[in-house]
């Protein structure tokens, strides 16, 4: 599991990590973005 977190050393793989895990916080923001705004 340790390896999940350590960027690889090869650009490619890197890239798409990250890519995906703005991708997954991008989602989580919008929807507690939504349910903020349906309890305020």
């Amino acid at each position: 599991m340790r390896g999940v977190f350590i960027y690889p050393k090869r650009r490619g793989c890197g890239e798409i990590s990250i890519r995906l895990l703005n991708r997954v916080f991008i989602s989580i923001y919008s929807y507690l973005l939504e349910v903020l705004d349906d309890h305020f």
